[in-house]
């Protein structure tokens, strides 16, 4: 039994010595690694495809379209790994491959010349600077990455960009200003070309430039629409405000004008007031209307803005105190308003022989100065009592009368017209009578109001078929009183007599008598207003009665 167990003891020390040799040997080192890398060009990022790079005889690869390339199977060690293309200078470079991956970027050089820009205004990989509204200068270096030499020229497509230099050999400093007193917008944007002379190798930059700029604005008293200014029949001035309503300095010239019109100034700075001057030398007296162009320019941007100019030549009349066919009122006789005859040349002028328009009344209007030349002030002159004595009528079924006037010139192939109307010593208090009930002459066209001689009363219903009835109410004050008024049976049409009375006058001018008659008086509650009622009988036995209401104010 004890044999046995010392042989099985020696058999486990022979497997535990053998076990312990094994672990004490050395497990065998790498003696191989790898070579990748990227190629490109210097001074860019273009990556370089069809590159040989070399280790040594047999271990090389050629970059592919990503400039990319990968050696393996590489007896650790130092190696002259050498770089070659076509186009590109030759480059060699002392490696020590390890074990495993080894890595490495490179850059060859043109066997040419190779233009590269760079600035430290630009972000990186960026072509495109902006000079904004406040910087004036971009700087950049021009550097050749080549290895003959660069011949570069510059250009630019913008009158607002100039660069210090215009072309150079290899390296250089360029500074671009800008100036924006050239620039006609807001922003622009303006390509640099740098270029390589002998060959195609060109880089751009684009630029952009900002600018406040004026806006040009109109403003004026003698606009007659929004760019229309006119000189009228009788303006011989008018005035332009100029104005800017945008940013940046505003500097406008007027860059053409009607040749009937002076200016104060044709250019100016910021806000100014421009004057129009009518040079009446200019123009033509037998044409009536007169046109022309103002062109002004903003230089900042080069807009203009037309204003049609315009001048009236037309002769007017103009009545002063006011103008139209005007009316003398009550007033006795004299010269009570002047005529002017507003033209800007001296044309010959002649009045024709009033036309009046009542024939039973004498001359009353007169025009002392029947011709002239150019304007002039004329009297016109009203007598109601004229050489006969006779003046108005008072049985004349108007209290007024007009005078139609006109005045020929340009040798009379045209004609003015206007109307004179006077009145008689009757002052009219109201043209608004409202009737009521039935008045026999249903078709009055007329009904007047007044007072006459200072005692008299007065009202006249006019009917222009019928002819005229007359109502006169006699007071010491000419102011009408409530209470009955009785008709004498001796009145007439025509008469005056100190006790009221009737009288009718038919469109035959026949006198009319009438038997008896009478009129009752009622004052209103509204201040100055009256109802009355009449009725009266007429020699032929025919009743003619009726009702209304007037107004009268109370006299002095």
């Amino acid at each position: 039994m004890t044999i046995r167990i010392i042989s099985l003891c020696k058999a486990c020390l022979v497997l535990l010595l053998v076990a312990s040799c094994d672990k004490k040997r050395k497990e065998p080192q790498p003696t191989i690694g790898t070579l990748s890398g990227t190629i490109s060009i210097v001074g860019d990022t273009t990556k370089l495809h069809s590159v040989n790079v070399s280790v040594k005889e047999g271990l090389s690869d050629i970059t592919d379209e990503n400039g990319h390339f990968s050696i393996e199977n590489i007896t650790i060690g130092t190696y002259q790994v050498v770089f070659s293309h076509i186009d590109y200078v030759e480059d060699t470079v002392q490696l020590s491959i390890v074990a495993g991956e080894n890595e490495i970027t490179q850059a060859l050089r043109p066997i040419e010349s190779l233009l590269a820009i760079h600035s430290e205004q630009l972000a990186e990989g960026s072509k495109k600077f902006d000079f904004g509204k406040n910087t004036n200068v971009f700087e950049f270096e021009i550097s050749n990455h080549g290895d003959k030499a660069l011949h570069w020229v510059i250009t630019e497509d913008k009158k607002w960009l100039t660069s210090n230099i215009s072309n150079g050999i290899n390296d250089a400093v360029v500074q671009l200003s800008v100036n924006r007193d050239s620039l006609f917008k807001e922003s622009e944007t303006a390509s640099l070309v740098i270029k390589d002379q002998n060959s195609e190798q060109q880089q751009q930059l684009l630029l952009t430039l900002e600018k406040d700029i004026p806006v040009m604005t109109l403003s004026s008293n003698d606009f007659v629409l929004e760019d229309v200014l006119d000189f009228g029949t009788a303006k011989d001035e008018l005035s332009l405000h100029i104005s800017n309503s945008g940013e940046g300095k505003l500097f406008w010239e007027v860059t053409a004008k009607p040749d009937f019109v002076t200016l104060n100034q044709t250019e100016g700075m910021g806000e100014s007031d421009l004057v129009l001057h009518l040079d009446t030398s200019k123009i033509n007296n037998e044409w009536r209307m007169h046109q022309g162009i103002l062109k002004l320019q903003n230089k900042a941007n080069l807009h203009t803005v037309f204003l049609e100019i315009r001048v009236d030549n037309t002769v007017s009349l103009v009545l002063s105190p006011h103008d139209g066919s005007f009316d003398f009122g009550p007033l006795m006789r004299g010269k009570v308003t002047d005529l002017i005859i507003n033209n800007r040349f001296p044309i010959d002028w002649e009045f024709e022989e009033a036309e009046i328009r009542h024939s039973i009344l004498s001359e009353w209007f007169t025009v002392p100065k029947n011709k002239g030349e150019g304007s002039e002030i004329i009297d016109l002159l009203v007598d109601r009592y004229n050489t006969l004595g006779t003046g108005f009528p008072d049985y004349h079924a108007f209290d007024y009368d007009t005078a139609d006037v006109s005045i020929n010139y340009l040798n009379g192939t045209q004609q003015m017209s206007f109307q004179v109307t006077a009145e008689k010593k009757l002052k009219r208090f109201s043209d608004n009578i409202i009737f009521y009930n039935n008045i026999k002459q249903a078709a009055f066209g007329m009904a007047e109001v007044g007072v006459s001689g200072g005692y008299q009363v007065s009202i006249f219903l006019h009917n222009y078929i019928e002819g005229i009835l007359r109502l006169d109410f006699n007071t010491t004050t000419g102011v009408l009183l409530e209470g009955e008024y009785p008709f004498s049976s001796y009145g007439e049409a025509g008469t005056t007599h100190y006790d009221s009375f009737w009288s009718y006058r038919d469109h035959l001018l026949n006198k009319v008598k009438f038997k008896a008659g009478g009129a009752h008086v009622q004052r209103l509650a509204e201040d100055h207003w009256f109802y009355i009622e009449f009725q009266f009988t007429l020699e032929n036995d025919e009743t003619i009665e009726g009702s209304f209401t007037a107004y009268f104010p109370e006299l002095e």
